[in-house]
């Protein structure tokens, strides 16, 4: 899969250098026209136009790019392990290396006819500079998208612990989940969760992704067992937290769990399950939404957004005001009859990548794509917000 994504990144970014290629010629040359009749063409001032220009050209780009790959990756739904996003941001950082090679490059080619060498210096440290802070940006985005993945991960479904066992060890398997039921922990288990007449195999599929963690009873039986290590394959694919318990402390664990921490007696297994947070259930209904886990989430990750928002909300004396926009800063104007609330980015950092998360988890919801996107808060957001904690 990685493999193929960073495929489509480098030919997402091929396909911008090549269509940049024609506009990034009219427009030096418009520029280069426009300094000839004022008489300017060697001064500093012609100097730092040009390097802005190419600057602006490599921002162009790789902001165009990086949304195109965010598309791609929501429009497939991947789900990524923290290696493969490493991965994927060595190539493109890697990309922007090579945009702004090819920017310096056809600068020199620009100036080839040109005398004056500090307009290729001035053009070469803008474009030094600006790389690293498009680097540091796509970083710290993909390091929101990795939370992101994460919290969905964390809010498929409603079982919370799959219970894999060997029927023969049923008596465990039963104590196991008192365990559970005791701590309100949801779980899956095959004799009450597969219905007679139902696929074994689609079921425990439904099952493992429906759940955090698996809980594997090892045992000499479970060893002999066919679904026992299918499952466990099947939940590492998925990147599932596997809870290894030995019903006999001496036995030889396999080796595809053996580097895992394991527990060997059950008074340890209610003791972790005590501390350890895992949605509840009651009366059949889980405990936090995947909304209220996704929002938990967030107020870790963009507290002072939430919190600004928490405060507009809460100070609208009319209580209907449910939209808001996006806008650079506070000398950009957003004209409208309809009251709606302000957010600028220069307020808050990698504001735009926050609000695709607020709408990725259903937070928010785009209502608008005219030039300024127009947004609404979840009835279930607000009260969210107004419930919570945070301090405004």
């Amino acid at each position: 899969m990685v493999d193929e994504i960073t495929k489509q990144i480098l030919l997402i970014f091929e396909a911008h250098r090549a269509e940049r290629t024609s506009f990034i010629d009219k427009t030096f040359q418009k520029a280069l026209n426009d300094l000839n009749r004022r008489n300017m063409l060697f001064s500093s001032i012609a100097a730092e136009k040009f390097a802005g220009l190419f600057s602006d050209e490599l921002s162009w780009r790789v902001d165009n790019a990086w949304s195109l790959i965010k598309k791609y990756f929501n429009k497939n739904d991947l789900q990524f392990k923290s290696s493969d996003l490493e991965i994927i941001y060595a190539e493109i950082d890697n990309c922007i290396q090579n945009e702004s090679d090819d920017l310096s490059n056809h600068a020199k080619r620009l100036l080839q006819n040109r005398k004056d060498m500090d307009y290729q210096s001035k053009i070469d440290h803008a474009l030094n500079i600006n790389r690293n802070n498009l680097n540091s940006k796509l970083n710290g985005e993909l390091n929101l998208f990795k939370q992101l993945k994460s919290t969905q991960n964390n809010c498929i479904g409603n079982n919370t612990v799959f219970i894999s066992y060997s029927h023969i060890d049923s008596e465990v398997a039963d104590d196991i989940a008192a365990i559970l039921e005791e701590f309100e922990i949801t779980f899956f288990r095959d004799v009450k969760d597969i219905e007679w007449g139902q696929p074994i195999s689609l079921k425990v599929k439904e099952g493992l992704n429906d759940s955090l963690a698996i809980l594997v009873i090892v045992s000499p039986a479970s060893l002999k067992s066919h679904w026992v290590p299918y499952e466990i394959g099947y939940a590492t694919a998925k990147e599932k937290r596997i809870l290894p318990y030995l019903t006999h402390p001496s036995l030889e664990v396999p080796s595809y769990i053996k580097d895992l921490n394991y527990k060997a007696d059950l008074s340890k297994v209610k003791d972790f399950f005590s501390k350890y947070s895992f949605p509840k259930v009651t009366n059949g209904n889980v405990k936090g939404t995947s909304e209220e886990i996704y929002f938990d989430k967030f107020t870790k990750i963009m507290p002072d957004l939430l919190i600004e928002m928490k405060k507009d909300i809460e100070g609208d004396g009319s209580k209907v005001v449910r939209e808001f926009v996006v806008l650079p800063n506070d000398r950009v104007l957003f004209n409208s009859s309809k009251r709606r609330f302000t957010y600028f980015e220069n307020e808050h950092s990698e504001l735009q990548n926050k609000i695709d998360l607020l709408e990725e988890a259903k937070l928010i919801s785009l209502v608008s794509t005219s030039n300024t996107p127009i947004y609404r808060f979840s009835d279930y957001f607000v009260n969210l917000l107004c419930q919570s904690e945070l301090n405004t």
